[in-house]
């Protein structure tokens, strides 16, 4: 069985080339709710995630709220023109749902939300913040903000979780998955003695998670808890959970949530070039973070590719760091052969300067 599912896992690893996923978002905190694993679990199931337009997305917030944070709710007291008093709920402070969306390509990706825009192109990663009007260079995999990628949608388990756990074939019902049908495989490993271990529930005929549960060893207490509900077969001929839902807990008790619901989405068809091309306008600032030294400044003109602009910094720094500072192997290996040169000269005369009468 083991083999089996190390074949399934490879093909889905290797099946995607390219991705444009446009989903909803949410996140949010827990803190006068008392919500254990099991609770949180059922208090999803009476929730109807998919939902597509604005007005759902609106009514999906306020049943989160009501459910798990309803100190965000405020009642507050109307007068009428009869001059009867009434109470009306109106939201303070409401989660709200974002649009987003997630291109990828080969190793290019773009993940556009209301706030920032992530784009990912070679060795860059570029930040753009339209509220800011400016746009910030990293080294890729330097960029200390977080964005949902691929591996967030589709987690597929690696074969590396067979080197130590016990696979049991169970029933979905024994594992409080109230989304699932048919039977299970349950893989139990430990991948941190000193800290985690886990658990994870795969469908029998996909392979694929439907649950992940991440243990404390000493207290056996929930640490993190993933769901992965829905599946739909999207264009492109690929298996993905629409809904996607990671929850923290500490002391068994249920404190952060982060969710999203895909919208609509399509694999493997091909993408423009220009899908992952950043634009800039006249006058955004630009911050040069590649390098332990930051530098700033501001577009006099519209930018048409963002990404090219910081390599060309990049290329023209070098240049001038190479120049100040003498250090190019060209020049560095002509200065070597000129001393050789002077060095055998001055052997060569002090020869000849001997040898004459």
């Amino acid at each position: 069985m083991q083999s089996a599912l190390t074949a399934q896992w490879a093909g889905y690893q290797s099946e995607i080339v390219s991705a444009e996923i446009e989903y909803t978002s949410l996140h949010f905190q827990i803190k006068s709710q008392i919500f254990t694993p099991e609770q949180f679990q059922a208090a999803l199931a009476k929730i109807d995630f998919l939902r597509t337009d604005d007005a759902d997305r609106a009514l999906l917030a306020r049943q989160l709220m009501q459910t798990f944070c309803p100190e965000r709710l405020e009642a507050k007291e109307s007068v009428s023109s009869e001059g009867v008093k009434s109470q009306a709920v109106a939201a303070t402070s409401p989660l709200s749902p974002q649009r987003r969306k997630l291109l990828l390509q080969g190793r290019e990706r773009r993940c556009t939300t209301p706030q920032m825009e992530h784009v990912l192109t070679e060795d860059l990663h570029l930040l753009a913040a339209p509220s800011n009007s400016d746009v910030k260079a990293f080294r890729r995999g330097n960029c200390p903000y977080w964005f949902e990628g691929l591996e967030w949608f589709r987690t597929v388990p690696h074969e590396v979780l067979f080197k130590s756990c016990q696979l049991n074939r169970v029933a979905a019902t024994q594992a409080a998955l109230p989304h699932s049908s048919g039977d299970l495989w349950r893989l139990d490993y430990v991948e941190k003695p000193e800290t985690h271990g886990s658990r994870v529930f795969l469908d029998v005929g996909d392979g694929l998670p439907r649950r992940w549960e991440l243990v404390s060893p000493q207290s056996g207490n929930m640490v993190r808890l993933e769901l992965y509900h829905d599946y739909v077969t999207f264009p492109g001929n690929v298996l993905c959970p629409t809904v996607r839902v990671e929850a923290d807990f500490k002391q068994n008790k249920a404190t952060s949530v982060q969710l999203t619901v895909i919208e609509q989405a399509k694999f493997n068809q091909p993408l423009s070039a220009d899908a992952f091309r950043l634009t800039a306008a006249k006058g955004w600032g630009w911050f040069d973070w590649q390098e332990p030294d930051h530098h700033s400044g501001v577009w006099p003109q519209a930018v048409a590719d963002v990404a090219a602009f910081f390599r060309n910094r990049t290329r023209s720094v070098a240049l001038t760091q190479e120049a100040s500072t003498g250090s190019s192997p060209v020049r560095s290996w002509r200065s070597l052969l000129l001393l050789l040169n002077g060095g055998v000269l001055v052997v060569v005369g002090i020869v000849l300067w001997r040898r004459s009468p």
